[in-house]
């Protein structure tokens, strides 16, 4: 049944263009960045802010695999990886944040993000 919803999923994007989520990283210490993510049939992009900083990158929304790592880049300089695992219907999910100065956060995606919106 999954395999078949994430098919008419990807039917849907290539289709209807794209999909886009909310998106949501809570710092270990409290801080907050929000924003989107986007899929298309080729390509996936993300973008987080808390209005002075940005954090943002791309990633494969076909790949097979419920789990997948983007790298990130800030507007700060910083750069980091993103560990992300995406339930059934591949708009939602949860994982990691971690950039090279050490901080580090949970990701959440999809319907789960949209009360930080």
């Amino acid at each position: 049944m999954a395999k078949k919803f994430g098919l008419l999923f990807a039917a849907a994007l290539w289709l209807g263009g794209c999909a886009t989520e909310p998106v949501a990283v809570i710092a270990a210490n409290g801080h907050v960045l929000k924003g989107t993510t986007t899929a298309s049939l080729g390509s996936g992009t993300f973008s987080l802010t808390d209005g002075t900083l940005t954090c943002d990158g791309n990633y494969d929304p076909s790949s097979p695999m419920p789990t997948i790592t983007m790298q990130t880049q800030c507007s700060d300089g910083r750069t980091g990886t993103i560990v992300a695992t995406r339930d059934a219907t591949r708009r939602s999910g949860h994982g990691t944040f971690r950039l090279n100065d050490g901080t580090e956060g949970k990701l959440i995606f999809g319907s789960a993000a949209a009360a930080f919106q």
